[in-house]
């Protein structure tokens, strides 16, 4: 039984060209961002989630979670609303801090339909956070001294540190979350949705230290360190998905 849930979790020649294809837009929209061709990170945006939404559909067929669709789609409306910051988290002008607010208020949605699909994969969650509340407990010390440490070196309008504090929760909690479904999947898939979605939360987190606090980073330019590890993250999880919903029946 165990060989053949294996066996259903090796991609196909489809399922290879469609994260291929994934692959070389992300390559795309990084490019396109580091030239400041922001133009084409639009189109490049809708391809990837075309992409992956095309991927999931064609594998799954029927058995596509509705939670999963939602979090692409917001995914997208997230990515749509924060292209204007694309270039530069650190200003916060015009009508910027409402495209951020709206953005960061799609990825709340996408992430908490991930954190509901995290949930549905482990039932017994209550029962192995009390066996095991050290990865809680551990994530929940890191957020709060982070935010702690940005609210109190905030450079960015006041009202966005509510948002902030709001989104926060929900990111860390689908990737903590994660952590808990390892009693019930197999240790690959286990392991790409783990580290998606704390790439994910690393990612963001780059966000909010140069969005808030106006941190750099010297070794690397900050929009495509953000826009790499968030695409990297994205390709991790639902990758892990896919393999996840192709065993469930098994």
């Amino acid at each position: 039984m165990k060989q053949q849930s294996m066996s259903k979790c090796v991609p196909n020649k489809i399922t290879i060209v469609l994260n291929l294809l994934f692959l070389l837009d992300a390559i795309w929209q990084i490019w396109a961002l580091a030239t400041h061709h922001t133009d084409q990170t639009l189109i490049s945006k809708f391809l990837l989630c075309f992409i992956l939404a095309l991927l999931l559909s064609q594998q799954l067929a029927n058995k596509l979670p509705l939670k999963i669709l939602a979090a692409v789609l917001f995914c997208l409306a997230g990515d749509i609303l924060l292209q204007p910051l694309d270039l530069n988290y650190a200003d916060m002008t015009g009508t910027r801090p409402i495209n951020f607010v709206l953005g960061v208020l799609c990825f709340c949605a996408a992430y908490g339909n991930l954190a509901r699909y995290y949930l549905a994969l482990n039932p017994d969650w209550r029962e192995d956070i009390k066996a095991q509340p050290l990865p809680l407990v551990a994530n929940i010390l890191i957020t709060l001294a982070v935010l702690i440490w940005i609210t109190l070196n905030n450079q960015a309008p006041a009202y966005l540190l509510l948002v902030l504090w709001l989104y926060s929760p929900i990111v860390v909690g689908a990737a903590t979350l994660a952590v808990y479904t390892r009693s019930k999947l197999q240790f690959l898939p286990y392991l790409a949705l783990v580290l998606g979605s704390n790439v994910i939360v690393f990612s963001d987190t780059i966000i909010g230290l140069t969005a808030f606090v106006g941190v750099t980073m010297p070794w690397f330019s900050n929009p495509i360190w953000i826009l790499s590890t968030y695409i990297l993250g994205i390709f991790l999880v639902f990758n892990a998905i896919l393999c996840i919903e192709k065993t469930a029946n098994v």
